[in-house]
């Protein structure tokens, strides 16, 4: 009964936030994720010296806590074990009800038989349910303080900006564009700032006159946040002779791997960035890319609503997020925007709401900046 109510408050809050089912490749994700941290489980032994007041944690609690100094890290891990264990009880959930419908047998030994079986799986129930417990409510603080581990800074993708030299992006199509297998795809990401899944399903390209029309399928898609999809407009002119020869009245496809394409931008980093020692002082990334748009928009003097529709995103606070501000004397010339202002078309119309969850991250801030300020007198 215990698990059958947790796994329906889970439905619950799922149907709340309108979640949606993992995609076939975060399944394999998890399940990848989920066989390292159960082998880790095994091989580690579990602290013994633990507060009085707290009751032993499972070993695979104690192997997520491992990756607490990555919260991003330790986030993922959670969530791999969790889907896994939640999983199990499903399936559990699944074999009780089928020994219930075939209990009804007559011979003794078979009742036996089925009895036992049936209070094997009650007890195997249990366990599972009880760790998935244990699973959701292992926090971050609480797995720092049982790793000891010390918390990382995050690498900002977009403070990656501040670093860089202006005029990277040039460099960075001029070196883009003597890859035969990754240029019209760079040169895309370069120009429009998709997310990299959106790349690797493929971006529809079509010849409109003077015109380059683009759409893109979006990806994080739910039914409060995302864009299914979205099109843009860019002046043709501003495309170089060997795309527009090779897109020719259109329309046609382009896409590429995820892997594929990080590793590739990664090995352009020496090239578009100085180098501090033998390494680039900075990594070149397909989320450096779409805050450089988002940057370049900003500078323009885009609204947050136009900064959504290009971004994909369904809110136009979410776009808050996303590239800087350049301000007095930071202040850098902004790049030639490709897209064409006004011509964005989304499947959806972009909402001003912010959601709670950006409600309370502004007003977290706000409240740091309120108890940085001294005392007046």
């Amino acid at each position: 009964m215990q698990a059958r109510t947790l796994m329906r408050e889970i439905a619950q809050r799922r149907k709340k936030r309108q979640d949606t089912e993992p995609s076939a490749a975060t399944v394999e994700k998890y399940k990848a994720l989920a066989k390292v941290l159960l082998q880790r489980a095994v091989d580690m032994q579990v602290p013994k010296a633990m507060p009085a007041e707290s009751p032993p944690l499972p070993s695979l609690c104690v192997a997520i806590a491992g990756y607490a100094a990555n919260a991003s890290t330790f986030y993922t891990m959670r969530s791999a074990a969790a889907w896994v264990v939640q999983r199990k009880v499903a399936a559990l959930l699944t074999q009780q009800d089928r020994l219930q419908r075939t209990g009804g047998v007559t011979a003794e030994e078979g009742r036996s038989l089925a009895l036992a079986e049936w209070e094997q799986c009650v007890d195997a129930l249990d366990a599972a349910a009880q760790l998935l417990r244990d699973v959701q409510c292992m926090d971050l603080q609480r797995a720092l303080e049982l790793s000891a581990a010390a918390p990382v800074t995050p690498r900002s993708k977009r403070l990656v900006l501040k670093k860089a030299e202006e005029g990277w992006r040039d460099e960075y199509f001029r070196v883009t564009a003597q890859s035969r297998k990754y240029r019209y795809a760079a040169l895309l990401q370069g120009l429009c700032g998709m997310r990299p899944l959106e790349l690797e399903r493929g971006v529809i390209v079509s010849r409109r006159g003077p015109m380059v029309s683009i759409k893109i399928l979006g990806a994080k898609v739910r039914e409060t946040a995302g864009q299914p999809w979205r099109g843009v407009f860019i002046e043709a002119r501003k495309f170089p002779d060997w795309f527009l020869e090779d897109l020719g009245s259109g329309p046609k496809t382009y896409s590429a791997p995820r892997k594929a394409m990080r590793s590739y931008l990664g090995r352009l980093s020496p090239k578009v960035f100085p180098k501090q020692g033998d390494k680039p002082q900075l990594i070149l990334s397909a989320y450096v890319l779409r805050h450089a748009i988002a940057t370049d928009l900003r500078q323009a003097g885009w609204a947050s609503e136009e900064l959504a529709e290009v971004l994909g995103e369904r809110c136009a606070e979410t776009s808050r997020w996303y590239g800087l501000r350049w301000r007095g004397s930071k202040f850098r010339r902004s790049p030639e925007i490709g897209i064409e202002r006004g011509t964005v078309q989304t499947a959806r119309p972009v909402v001003k709401r912010e959601s709670g969850f950006l409600a309370s991250k502004k007003e977290g801030k706000v409240g740091k900046m309120k108890s940085r300020k001294p005392p007046n007198g």
